[in-house]
């Protein structure tokens, strides 16, 4: 995704650019709004891909159970998985 970005940034960078050395806006603005929509939207996912998932005591609870309980959990852990 981090490739993709750069790849979407260069886009972006190259149409502006363009405008800048006097081709018609008009021709450019669709394209622009498409790659910086695209851009933001790279952004966003890679945000939620770096953001560590955080669990509530409820889901914790609730997943511990799952497993068949506390104890079953931690005698089935290994050393550094409990520290």
């Amino acid at each position: 995704m981090q490739r993709q970005l750069r790849e979407a940034n260069a886009q972006v960078a190259a149409l502006v650019t363009a405008v800048e050395s006097g081709v018609a806006v008009e021709d450019l603005t669709a394209a622009l709004h498409r790659r910086t929509a695209e851009r933001d939207e790279l952004k966003a996912r890679l945000e939620q891909v770096e953001r560590p998932r955080v669990m509530s005591a409820a889901q914790i609870s609730e997943l511990v159970e799952e497993l068949g309980g506390l104890s079953a959990v931690l005698g089935a852990a290994t050393g550094a998985e409990r520290a």
